[in-house]
């Protein structure tokens, strides 16, 4: 057989592939309409978990619903009673096998052998996979969006639906479940990511005000009301935030991300001009460059403060956000509302806590960002940015020590001794000198057919 990968692939994988002499054909990147082409295509398709993840049974990855709907069988790698075994199962759609190896190799024996005696094993039915369709999660999103619209009976709620749509083909979107209302407004557009379906919210927003809503968020009854009410108490804001709730990993629900994971917060200074509405001091901005705090679904900020500049930068595609309300806080004055207006719930197959490495790539050209956005940063400001970069670069370099690719790791060191001279990145950089040339000698040394050469 054949592995194919369709898609990207990150280096570590290839070299795991490699050494494992699992044969593989890459792909690499491909239009939505070609991927869906290689899935109703293949002979089956791998969904793979992190199994050795605390409650990785809860995972439910993405990927998952399109497999059903190709109707091709499905060999699901993962935890024992996980919820992607649970589905796969009830719907009667492949093979579901734990991490042990000779499970994985009799599930693929089962897979070849059926194929070549003419009897494939079938994907999922059209019953099973309706469940999970475009109709019915419309359905669920109206009930989200009716909840937002009926709770805030004091001020007029305007709710843009972003709706990134995959493929040309798909040109009808079933809204027979939304309320109609003046209110609610749907947008079409191709799938270009969250921050350009945030962006195109923002220039078809009427109202004074501009607040984001994720689908794993949720906004308290009061979100809105509380926040316009400190608006209009202090016309002078462009620019208020809340506390807010969220549940973790574990299922386990937090009333506070400022009294637990955000403690950042509770350091700026602020005036009380009522009970639970605060206005913060001048030091905002320095204390969020410092630190990340403010997330996407606690923002309100005035329409006319973002202007036609402040957006949220489409080449970023992680804690976008921290780069957007830095814009914003540099720009006008700012309040929050000292109450958990909101429930985010953290999620395992999501961007942020999926792919570690790739994650930190992404938080380094965030922070290249924030230092190249402004230009009027004070010293010390200028040094907290080279700090985490610092510290960034030494990670990537751990990275590349993982998987012996000790000149990589060498100049990432050399990038984390020069953005903050520590021992380790020093001690790191000639480690991984003299095992890069000692790696270049010994391929020198050997021959074609792997033999060293007299």
């Amino acid at each position: 057989f054949v592995f194919r990968i369709v898609g990207h692939c990150d280096r570590y994988t290839r070299a795991a592939l490699s050494r494992a002499g699992i044969p593989h054909e890459l792909t690499g990147y491909v239009s939505h309409a070609e991927a869906i082409s290689e899935m109703v295509s293949a002979d089956a398709l791998l969904l793979s978990t992190e199994a050795t993840l605390p409650n990785a049974e809860t995972v439910i990855c993405a990927k998952i619903f399109e497999y059903l709907a190709s109707q091709r069988p499905i060999l699901v790698v993962g935890p024992d009673g996980g919820e992607c075994e649970r589905i796969v199962q009830a719907a009667n759609a492949g093979l579901t096998v734990t991490l042990d190896e000779k499970e994985i190799a009799d599930a693929l024996i089962q897979l070849y052998q059926a194929r070549q005696g003419g009897r494939p094993l079938s994907g999922a039915d059209a019953g099973h996979y309706s469940r999970y369709s475009r109709k019915r999660l419309t359905r669920r999103l109206a009930n989200v969006l009716d909840g937002v619209i009926s709770e805030e009976s004091e001020e007029n709620v305007e709710t843009s639906k972003r709706q990134n749509v995959k493929t040309s083909k798909r040109q009808n979107i079933e809204t027979g479940a939304l309320h109609s209302s003046d209110r609610l407004i749907v947008i079409r557009q191709e799938n270009l990511g969250s921050s350009c379906a945030r962006n195109v919210g923002i220039e078809a927003a009427r109202g004074r005000f501009v607040a984001f809503l994720d689908s794993d968020d949720e906004f308290a009854p009061t979100k809105l009301e509380r926040q316009v009410e400190l608006f209009e108490r202090r016309p002078e804001l462009g620019f208020v935030y809340s506390d807010y709730a969220y549940v973790d990993l574990d299922g386990a629900r937090h009333e506070s991300a400022f009294s637990t994971i955000h403690q950042a917060a509770r350091r700026i200074s602020y005036g009380t001009i009522g009970p639970g509405l605060r206005v913060c001091s001048d030091d905002l901005f320095g204390h969020l460059i410092r630190r990340y705090f403010i997330a996407t679904i606690v923002g309100m900020v005035r329409r006319d403060v973002l202007g036609r500049t402040i957006r949220f930068a489409q080449g970023q595609s992680y804690a976008e956000e921290w780069l957007f309300f830095l814009h914003v806080v540099r720009r006008c004055r700012a309040g929050f509302v000292d109450e958990p207006l909101s429930v985010h719930h953290h999620t395992k197959g999501s961007l942020a806590r999926t792919d570690a490495h790739r994650n930190t790539v992404r938080y380094r050209n965030l922070l290249a960002a924030m230092s190249e956005a402004f230009d009027d940063l004070s010293a010390e400001q200028r040094g907290i940015i080279r700090s985490n970069l610092a510290d960034t670069y030494r990670q990537l370099a751990y990275d590349a020590y993982r998987v012996r690719e000790f000149g990589e790791a060498r100049v990432n060191f050399a990038k984390s001794f020069r953005q903050r001279a520590t021992l380790q990145a020093l001690l790191g950089l000639g480690d991984s000198v003299i095992r890069a040339v000692a790696a270049r000698l010994k391929s020198k040394a050997l021959g074609a057919d792997g033999r060293f050469a007299a």
